[in-house]
């Protein structure tokens, strides 16, 4: 065995000295405790507890100066030296190498180094084992020993030669393949092309061949590649004589022109071995042409063609036919008027067709013709029609499709006049009490005047002559004049059921009558019809719990009645201004407009009236005469009230109403509201009447004017005053509200 001299490796990195330990940060002196104010935090990216400006790699916490150094190419303690030229290196991250010096891979346990990477010429340790000779690339732990006579130690397991690499118990120098444990001698010979046993004959070849490694196959006599099914033969694999039976069995041996993939040809034979003679196979040899028949009328096209021994369905001998899409054409077809050339000669719906219809003259063009005179023809014939049977062929009213009409000839060509539902015919109404009004319920239609029937229909009981449309009314409880209503325009008036006998009824039951009947009244609005005390215009008794004048107020409550006149139903704060209060708005409170004891708190200097109606009260003042329509702009607001604003129609007219009469028929209203020009008049969008429509006007600065005059005399809007008829007189008056 070679000696190799003793490398001694010495480390190149220089020893670093230091005085003592720097402490995590690595500083020469120590840090102050507490930074100085306004410094900001030092960076961690990583979190290892060392600031960027120490840490070599502040992106992994794995490295800073206090981590360990180990064996990954990487400065671990940021001391600026990396693995084997780092002192401070942990011995346990480093590997043993041994030298190779026949390059074999294998090294020599005697001579190693331990260190983080491979010196040049070493090798890591093996589980299996070192080279016992590091001078031979042919030794080593796992070379083969294949050579009986070499005495050497290749494998280095202490024995010379005879190695087993398979363990098979047969020496590589004695076994014909020493990597496979199922080949060496005495192996059982089995069907695999391979020489088992080692004696030299494979398979089939070879006696001691295992019968159950064989496969059947079948015997070839004709060649073909399909054997006899019959006859079978065990055998290795398929050979010239014998084939398998994969792809199908031959059904004649001694024809290498009939098996399963021959041709089928029309020789009444089964060349392809189906068991079907002479059948219609996609790749069969044929000896006929056929031509597809679509429309199955015998005739085929040569669209579509194919060869077969016999003809096939669909198919035809002859190829003539012009439209294969119709079983109606064809040579030799009935040529018929079908738009179609049905027998093949090129000419369509020509003169020989079996079916030409006739045409007949028609001379007034109405559709129909003389029957006598006709035409046969596939198409139309100009001055003919397809339908005959016309009357009159002189007159295009006259037709068997024409509406038969009351005019005394046979429209329709049946023969009759005027018959059945005749166009214009007079619907007559039987008049059984001859009064000229016929009962709609029983008609007849008839072109002609009918006995005993009229031409209206309107009577309302056709068995008296005194009851019909524009009758007299007569006072007998009957519609004479068909009005629908009784002894109508007899001074026929409405009764009312009066159970107390006061002269006044209700509406619970009412009967119509030319005179009153007992128990009934002519007047209605009993509010109380159990009560003779109580009625319309009654007299209010104020102290009997009775609503006696039906006006919905009892007792106190009625203004009328009690409120108006009985001191002792005066009460301050309940909404009714009394004769004793200048004012009552509901409530006993001062300073809203009406004081606690009732009296007016606003301004009513120059009021010329006020009123209430409909539980609101109204002030008006006269417009001062001299004064343009833009100086009463907040004339209300100033005297601590509202514009008027009516609240329905009622309250609108009462105030035209009220107004007009303080000055006859001249009135000029002045409210900030809006009225519509023209009639009818609108008042804040209620419907209000003056005398004439033409004297309502618009609205003018903001205002609304409503003028109720016999006649117009002045234009505020266009002359800016307010005085009318004259220069020293007004009747404009400015209405307020609380």
């Amino acid at each position: 065995m070679r000696l190799f001299p003793i490398l001694l490796l010495l480390s190149c990195g220089a020893v670093k000295e230091t005085d003592s330990d720097p402490g995590p940060s690595g500083a020469d002196s120590a840090a102050p405790d507490t930074a100085p104010i306004g410094t900001p935090e030092p960076v961690d990216a990583d979190g290892d507890g060392f600031a960027e400006a120490e840490d070599c790699d502040d992106l992994d916490p794995a490295i800073h100066p206090d981590a360990s150094e180990v064996c990954d190419g990487v400065d671990n303690d940021c001391d600026g030296a990396v693995d084997d030229l780092d002192d401070s290196l942990d011995p346990e991250t480093q590997t043993t190498w041994y030298a190779d010096a026949d390059g074999d891979g294998w090294g020599n346990e005697t001579y190693s180094q331990t260190t983080c990477t491979a010196p040049d010429g070493h090798v890591a340790g093996d589980a299996a084992g070192f080279d016992c000779d590091d001078d031979d690339p042919d030794t080593y732990p796992t070379a083969p020993e294949t050579d009986c006579s070499d005495p050497h130690d290749y494998n280095c397991d202490g024995s010379v030669g005879y190695r087993d690499m398979d363990g098979d118990g047969f020496a590589a120098c004695e076994d014909c393949n020493d990597m496979d444990a199922a080949i060496h001698p005495g192996a059982a010979e089995i069907c695999d092309y391979v020489d088992n046993n080692c004696d030299a004959s494979v398979d089939d070849e070879d006696d001691g061949l295992d019968p159950a490694t064989r496969s059947t196959f079948y015997v070839d006599a004709d060649g073909d590649g399909f054997g006899d099914e019959a006859l079978p033969v065990e055998r290795c694999f398929e050979d010239e004589g014998a084939v398998s039976g994969d792809a199908g069995f031959d059904c004649d041996d001694d024809d290498e022109t009939i098996n399963p993939d021959a041709i089928e040809v029309c020789d009444e034979l089964d060349n392809d071995c189906d068991g079907n003679v002479d059948d219609d196979d996609d790749d069969r040899v044929a000896s006929t042409i056929f031509y597809i028949d679509h429309d199955g009328d015998g005739h085929g096209s040569t669209d579509y063609l194919t060869t077969a021994c016999g003809v096939p369905a669909g198919y035809t001998t002859s190829s003539d036919d012009c439209d294969d899409l119709s079983a109606a054409v064809y040579p030799g077809a009935d040529e018929r008027c079908d738009g179609l050339d049905n027998n093949c000669d090129g000419d369509i719906d020509g003169s020989d067709s079996v079916d030409m219809p006739l045409w007949y003259l028609d001379s007034d063009g109405d559709g129909f013709g003389v029957s006598g005179l006709s035409t046969a023809s596939c198409t139309p014939v100009g001055g003919y029609s397809a339908s005959s049977g016309d009357c009159d062929d002189t007159s295009e009213d006259v037709s068997p499709d024409a509406d038969e009409i009351c005019d005394g000839i046979d429209n329709d060509c049946n023969t009759l006049v005027d018959d059945g539902a005749a166009a214009g015919m007079t619907t007559w109404y039987l008049d059984a009490d001859d009064d000229g009004h016929g009962d709609a319920a029983v008609s007849v239609e008839s072109c002609d005047p009918v006995d005993g029937h009229v031409v209206f229909g309107d009577d309302c009981d056709d068995a008296r002559a005194d009851t019909f449309p524009g009758a007299d009314e007569l006072c007998d409880a009957i519609d004479n004049d068909c009005d629908g209503s009784l002894d109508d325009g007899l001074s026929l008036v409405t009764h009312y059921i009066d159970m107390d006998g006061d002269g006044y009824g209700t509406e619970e039951e009412t009967i119509e009558a030319c005179a009153s009947p007992e128990g009934f009244a002519d007047l209605s609005g009993d509010c109380h019809d159990g009560s003779s005390m109580s009625y319309p215009d009654a007299e209010e008794n104020c102290f009997d719990t009775l609503d006696n004048d039906c006006d919905g107020d009892i007792d106190c409550a009625d203004m009328d009645g009690c409120k108006a006149i009985e001191p002792s139903c005066w009460e301050c704060g309940d909404g009714i201004v009394d004769p004793s209060e200048g004012c009552d708005d509901g409530n006993t409170v001062s300073g809203d407009g009406c004081s606690a004891t009732c009296e007016s708190e606003i301004d009513v200097s120059g009021l010329d009236t006020s009123w209430s109606y409909e539980g609101r009260q109204v002030y008006v003042w006269k417009s001062v005469s001299s004064a343009g329509l833009s100086d009463y702009t907040s004339f209300c607001e100033s005297k601590g009230l509202n514009w008027f604003t009516p609240d329905s129609a009622a309250d609108a007219q009462n105030t035209i109403d009220t107004l007009a009469d303080r000055d006859g028929t001249h009135t000029w209203i002045i409210t900030k509201n809006n009225t519509t020009m023209g009639g009818p008049a609108t008042w804040g969008g209620y419907t209000v009447t003056v005398n004439d429509p033409s004297c309502v006007d618009g609205s003018s600065s903001g205002f609304s004017g409503i003028r109720r005059w016999a006649c117009s005399m002045c234009d505020p809007e266009i002359h800016g005053h307010t005085r009318c008829w004259d220069s020293s007189h007004s009747y404009d008056w400015l209405v307020c509200e609380e």
